[in-house]
C-alpha cells in the first residue's frame, strides 16, 4: 500500500505543491511564538562552464539568494510572489541533504564553507549522491552565523537580479523546469519499491495460477507446468 501512495503522491500536480508551501504561515511564523534560525538550501546544475549555483539562506522574515556570484535580499512575500524564484527555492529544498547545517572543506589550509546537494547533471539527469558545494560568495564566513537582514534589496539591484535569472531561463534547458526535476526525484527515490512491489506482484499472481491448475487440474499437470515456472 505505502508503494501505490508513493507511485500517487508522485502524480500530484506541483501547482498544489506551491499552493501548500504557500500558505499564508510561510510568511510570518512569529504567530506561534517561533523565532527561525537562518536555513541554508541549494539547487545546483553542474555545466563543464558557467554552471548553474542557486543558493537560497532563509532568515525568519527575509531570504537571500546567490546566482552564482549575483546576490539579492527578498522579503518572504517578495519569494512567494515570485513564481520562478519560489520554482527554483523548492526545488533547492528537495536537493539538500540537511537544511540546517552548513558543510567545510579545507584546500591549503584555508577554510571554505559549503552545501551538500545532488546536482542536476548538464540538463542531463539527477545525481543519486550528495556533493559539496561551495559558496559562490563569501565562501570563508559560515552564513548561519549571520544577523537577518534589516531590509529587502533596492528595486535597482533587485531588477538587475531578476533579468540575469529570466536570461538563464530563457536558455532553453539551462535552468531545468521544476515538473520535470520532481518527476525524475520521485523516479529515482522509488525505483527500488516500485521494482520490489512489481517482483511481489509476479510472485502472487503466478502462486495464485499454479494452486487453481493443482485444484481444478491435479498433481501431474501442476508438476509439469510448475518445472518451467520461474517464481
Amino acid at each position: 500500500m505505502g508503494v501505490i501512495f508513493i507511485i500517487l503522491l508522485k502524480n500530484i500536480c506541483f501547482d498544489l505543491f506551491i499552493i501548500i508551501i504557500k500558505n499564508d504561515k510561510f510568511y510570518n511564523l512569529n504567530y506561534l511564538g517561533i523565532i527561525m534560525a537562518p536555513t541554508i538550501s541549494c539547487f545546483y546544475t553542474n555545466y563543464n562552464r558557467a554552471p548553474v549555483n542557486i543558493t537560497f539562506i532563509k532568515f525568519e522574515n527575509f531570504v537571500k539568494i546567490i546566482f552564482n556570484d549575483r546576490a539579492v535580499i527578498l522579503t518572504n512575500k517578495q519569494l512567494v510572489d515570485n513564481f520562478e524564484v519560489f520554482q527554483a527555492y523548492v526545488m533547492s529544498l528537495l536537493l539538500t541533504e540537511d537544511t540546517t547545517k552548513i558543510g567545510k572543506l579545507v584546500i591549503d589550509n584555508t577554510l571554505y564553507y559549503g552545501i551538500s546537494t545532488r546536482r542536476y547533471w548538464k540538463s542531463l539527469y539527477l545525481t543519486d549522491s550528495y556533493t559539496f558545494i561551495s559558496l559562490q560568495k563569501s565562501a570563508h564566513r559560515n552564513p548561519l552565523n549571520c544577523k537577518e537582514p534589516k531590509r529587502e534589496s533596492s528595486w535597482k539591484k533587485y531588477n538587475k537580479f531578476m533579468r540575469l535569472f529570466y536570461d538563464s531561463i530563457d536558455r532553453g534547458n539551462y535552468i531545468i523546469g521544476p515538473r520535470d526535476l520532481i518527476e525524475e526525484y520521485y523516479d529515482n527515490e522509488t525505483a527500488d519499491s516500485i521494482h520490489y512491489y512489481k517482483k511481489y506482484m509476479e510472485y502472487q499472481i503466478q502462486t495464485e495460477i499454479l494452486r487453481a491448475i493443482l485444484h481444478n487440474y491435479g498433481y501431474d499437470i501442476y508438476a509439469s507446468i510448475n518445472q518451467f515456472v520461474k517464481i
